[in-house]
């Protein structure tokens, strides 16, 4: 946390003596968030009750650089992951981006349902509940491209040529000592309202090499839609991912989220939502677990305080497991 704040105040004072030559916008954003859960798991008989707190803070600036050309910069971190780094060069209409921690493509289709708080995934956890997009394009550092395709929408394509990698030394920097590899990965998608008002569309999908020759590459495929009806929405997508195991026992995890929100004012939304995932091993039929989530929000200017149930048949595709989790949320952002 120390490295953190020092790098936090040098980054300002730097930020402070080039803004007004560098950039034509700057911008400095936190959130605060202080969150308590409480969960029921059956198998284990037991009930776990957290209290937990992150902080994040993101510098963002761009400018001009003539001709019709342009730039942005944005650096967050937090003390709960990763730092993100992300570039981004709009040439001639073209927004060329250049990221680390990031995502481009496939990820760009992942909220697609209108959850009111946070995604299935972010409830409990990563792979957990929904199981998410297959998201490689953040893993280290990557490349891409995003192309507007008038009032249809956008279209994203990205490309990370060393996914996952680490180094034998330095895990977090990887710049010293021997680098490892699990491969490259390709990704592309679109999202839009195709012309129509309220209507949101999106298909994305990834493909990637395996380093390992006896596992499996890693592909993903998404697609959904949602509708707005003023204050309700509604929403549906499909996930397929096939993770990179054995060659052997490929495994393709199916998910299948819909989901309703409702703005009942200005301040209060509410959410209902079913997410359903099958974990399958070739050969092997699986468990099928079902989960109902409900969500509510509550807005006040700069805070929101949220609440979030979730009520999951054969958690994490056991059969002998369910899981209740009631969790409260407060974030404030400055």
């Amino acid at each position: 946390m120390l490295k953190k704040t020092l790098l936090l105040t040098s980054a300002l004072v730097s930020v402070a003596l080039i803004s007004t030559a560098s950039f034509a916008e700057l911008k400095i954003s936190a959130t605060q968030e202080w969150e308590y859960s409480s969960a029921n798991q059956a198998s284990t008989s037991t009930n776990n009750k957290l209290l937990g707190s992150q902080t994040d803070i993101t510098l963002s600036g761009g400018g001009d650089l003539g001709g019709g050309n342009s730039y942005k910069l944005a650096y967050a971190f937090s003390d709960g992951t990763q730092d993100a780094v992300q570039a981004n060069l709009i040439l001639s209409g073209v927004d060329i981006e250049l990221g680390q921690n990031g995502s481009i493509g496939v990820e760009d289709v992942k909220a697609i349902v209108p959850f009111v708080n946070n995604r299935a995934d972010d409830v409990v956890g990563t792979n957990t509940i929904s199981y998410d997009v297959t998201d490689l394009s953040s893993s280290k550092s990557y490349i891409g491209a995003n192309f507007a395709a008038g009032k249809a929408g956008a279209i994203s394509v990205g490309y990370n040529p060393n996914m996952g990698n680490k180094n034998t030394t330095d895990t977090d920097k990887g710049i010293t000592g021997g680098l490892v590899s699990t491969g490259s990965a390709v990704t592309a998608s679109f999202k839009g309202s195709l012309g129509v008002d309220g209507l949101t569309v999106g298909v994305g999908f990834l493909e990637g090499s395996n380093a390992d020759s006896v596992k499996d590459d890693v592909a993903s495929l998404t697609y959904g839609v949602s509708y707005n009806f003023g204050s309700i929405s509604v929403g549906a997508q499909h996930i397929k991912n096939t993770a990179g195991d054995a060659k052997t026992a490929t495994k393709e995890t199916l998910v299948n989220n819909y989901g309703v929100a409702f703005a009942a004012s200005d301040s209060i939304s509410l959410g209902l939502y079913r997410s359903d995932s099958k974990v399958k091993t070739e050969g092997v039929a699986g468990v099928e677990m079902e989960s109902t989530i409900l969500q509510i929000g509550y807005k006040l200017g700069a805070a929101k305080v949220s609440y979030d149930y979730v009520s999951s048949d054969n958690y994490q595709h056991s059969p002998t497991d369910d899981l209740t989790l009631h969790k409260v949320k407060l974030m404030m952002a400055f």
